[in-house]
């Protein structure tokens, strides 16, 4: 049995047909079970068709799943309410308000991570509250045009507990703005289990971003369990967009196939349904799919998301603008802050050494010789 049999009999079990994927107790099953951290749903979906060797380990990496979402949960929910106290409405974005939307279980949904957007004009006082709330802003390159987030760390029993507060949408100067803050809220729906104040985008809106999201991984790298991938087909990611469309009335596709022409995210939606569509077969994916392929062109955001690195990276560039701008994008890019470069490469050689050893990095990452920087996958 080769990686590719193994994906298909997962992608069979998730559709519903457990005996297809527990019919050989193989090893290489498993790990990929870990791997897209599926433990939890295989165990509810499995039943008694799993063997029971597979089911004990199952069981034992579920478990520490479940730990892990409980007090995750809590956390999403103290920050959310403390950020609405504070007059900063918060807007729940890609794989924690999903889990508690579409799933049957959050632990079904894997994730290292919680996405917060908020307006652009209370990042700061954002930031002041989630310190307030005794989480601990981790060292980033940061800057005004380089990064539009800061990630949170709330320590329990060992576990990190990581929320990402995004004031745009992206970090790419082309995408940032694709979609604000205020368009994301007029249409926001609640998400109850993580509070009062908890909301997140509607599902045609949500769609679009799951299909960015995993369009970005083409070149963004992702870890999980510190195994580094670098694909945009991670089950979680296309389940993701199978449920999605399953929410959707036939009479959504015309909404989402305007509102991806206006964003420029024809081509990105539509490569996402399909390649969901290709491991879950169902007719709402190749109707939305089909809808979308009459509008098909040379939209802006899906060909940036095609380009390789280093094209985005120019893009980015002449997004900017300004010489102004401009000049702080390649200062933050190539000279980012003592902290930064200290936490990064953990040394206390002269500045300058250090500075040159990132250029380094970047002109092999560029080139294709080595993995991006660590992160988790959302």
């Amino acid at each position: 049995m080769n990686g590719l049999d193994a994906k298909q009999l997962l992608c069979s079990a998730l559709a519903g047909d457990s005996r297809t994927a527990f019919a050989i107790p193989s090893s290489e099953i498993l790990s990929l079970i870990l791997e897209e951290g599926l433990e939890c749903a295989f165990l509810d979906i499995g039943g008694a068709e799993i063997p029971p060797g597979a089911a004990r380990f199952l069981k034992q990496a579920a478990l520490g799943r479940t730990m892990w979402e409980l007090r995750h949960r809590e956390v999403v929910a103290t920050c959310v309410a403390e950020l609405s106290r504070a007059g900063i409405p918060a807007i729940l974005i890609k794989g924690t308000p999903l889990a508690y939307r579409l799933y049957p279980r959050p632990t079904h949904r894997p994730r290292a991570d919680t996405d917060i957007l908020v307006r652009p004009a209370d990042g700061s006082r954002a930031r002041h509250v989630l310190r307030s709330c005794g989480l601990r802003e981790l060292v980033a390159v940061g800057g005004e045009v380089i990064s539009y987030q800061t990630t949170f760390e709330a320590e329990s029993a060992g576990c990190g507990h990581q929320l990402d507060v995004h004031w745009q949408i992206n970090n790419s100067q082309l995408l940032a703005r694709l979609f604000t803050f205020a368009e994301l809220e007029r249409t926001c729906v609640a998400v109850p289990a993580l509070g009062s104040p908890a909301a997140t985008p509607d599902d045609v809106h949500a769609l679009l971003i799951a299909c960015m999201h995993r369009a970005t991984h083409k070149n963004v790298p992702y870890y999980v369990a510190g195994v580094h991938g670098h694909h945009p087909d991670r089950l979680a990611w296309l389940w993701d967009i199978r449920l999605l469309c399953d929410r959707l009335a036939p009479s959504d596709s015309d909404r989402l196939a305007d509102l991806a022409r206006a964003k420029g995210l024809v081509g990105a939606t539509c490569d996402g349904i399909r390649a969901a569509q290709a491991c879950f077969p169902a007719a709402n994916l190749a109707g939305h799919a089909q809808a979308l392929e009459r509008h098909r062109g040379k939209d802006a955001a899906s060909h940036y998301l095609e380009q390789p690195p280093l094209a985005q990276q120019w893009l980015d560039f002449r997004a900017l603008g300004s010489a102004r701008r401009q000049a702080l994008y390649l200062k933050e890019l190539f000279l980012p802050g003592e902290a930064y470069m200290r936490k990064r490469f953990g040394t206390k050689a002269p500045l300058a050494l250090l500075y040159l050893r990132r250029a380094f990095g970047g002109v092999t990452k560029a080139l294709g010789l080595r993995p991006g920087t660590r992160r988790p996958a959302p």
